[in-house]
């Protein structure tokens, strides 16, 4: 079967592991001039973009040296020492290129290189990476991102953690007091993607940006517990929290830059006891957005038909659907859809 720009491949393992095993001989190169052009960039947002993909890298290369095909069908025993050895891959991480992103980080105090600084030195996990990780802290992120709420957000979850409820209910008033509500996590792509190199093949350029996107992925920060501090029965007897909650409810509906941000909005108006008709109509724009969002993915990944999926004409589609997620956002991205499709969804302004 010929793939779009790369040559013949042998399809009879299937379409995603032909292209797997395809896409990682050809795009390994590519893959680290792109690494080069990020790490040598005059954006510092492009740089920690670069060093993600650097560490990625780093982690891929490790998993692929476990090589769990090699257990017979029935020894259970040798794939838990493969399902282990994955585990401590993931634990390790990369500090090579996780140390060199926190120095930056530290040094330009870019509200998005400090998110993503903060996510790749797993600060929210039990256990997170030492050296100069030891220098990031979501206390910083929130002086030097005030009016984002996602820093307090992750404020509110550590106060949580560790039994604070005054500082937990500060955090979430400041989350509320914001005007913004962006985790940059979701943004690599937006980042790295001018660094592409211009001379790949259209299925290489896929499988640089999945590498991306995938790298996305692992970087969103946990959710907070926003819906429990605003559940109906601690609003009931206390007014201020009510307030709080109603200003969450609408950042969150307003700003939200991902689909899963817009549907905790959603929950949190219903909690604050927003109108059926304003919950109705906003039930109604979550259900188009995630109707728009899933049919795009079926409309570039989904085909029975080998010719079709390596094909040039499902590759442009791939990478324009790629183009235009860096430049609108998740959520940009399904409203042009259901423009584009002639269709409306209700107007937020409904009280």
């Amino acid at each position: 079967m010929n793939v779009c720009g790369s040559g013949a491949i042998n399809v009879d393992e299937g379409n995603s592991k032909a292209w797997e095993r395809s896409s990682a001989a050809s795009t390994k190169s590519a893959t680290e001039r792109w690494q080069s052009a990020l790490l040598a960039s005059k954006n510092v947002r492009a740089q920690a973009a670069g060093f993600v993909l650097q560490a990625a890298m780093v982690t891929n290369e490790a998993f692929g040296a476990i090589d769990e095909d090699s257990c017979k069908d029935q020894d259970e025993a040798c794939k838990q020492r493969f399902a282990s050895a994955r585990v401590d891959v993931l634990s390790r991480g990369a500090p090579e290129s996780i140390g060199p992103l926190a120095q930056l980080a530290t040094a330009t105090l870019d509200p998005a290189v400090y998110a993503i600084a903060a996510n790749a030195c797993k600060i929210y996990d039990d256990a997170p990476m030492r050296g100069a990780c030891d220098l990031i802290s979501v206390d910083q992120w929130t002086r030097i991102d005030a009016d984002n709420a996602a820093p307090w957000l992750m404020l509110a979850v550590q106060a949580k953690q560790r039994k604070d409820p005054a500082a937990e209910r500060e955090a979430y008033e400041r989350a509320a007091q914001a005007h913004r509500l962006d985790r940059y996590g979701d943004s690599l792509y937006a980042f790295s993607q001018p660094a592409l190199p211009d001379d790949i093949s259209p299925m290489d350029r896929i499988a640089l940006t999945l590498t991306m996107t995938g790298v996305e992925a692992r970087q969103q920060q946990p959710q907070s517990g926003v819906t429990q501090f605003c559940k109906a029965s601690n609003l009931a007897a206390d007014s201020k929290r009510r307030e709080v909650c109603n200003s969450l409810a609408e950042l969150y509906v307003a700003k939200a830059r991902t689909l899963i941000d817009f549907v905790i909005g959603v929950a949190l108006g219903k909690q604050v006891g927003w109108s059926q008709e304003k919950l109705a109509a906003l039930t109604q724009e979550r259900d188009a957005l995630q109707g728009a969002l899933g049919n795009l993915s079926k409309e570039i990944f989904e085909t029975s038909n080998p010719a079709e999926f390596f094909g040039c004409a499902m590759a442009q589609r791939r990478n324009d659907y790629f183009t235009q997620l860096a430049s609108l956002g998740e959520l940009g991205l399904a409203r042009d859809a259901i423009k584009k499709a002639g269709t409306s969804v209700p107007s937020q302004s409904v009280p």
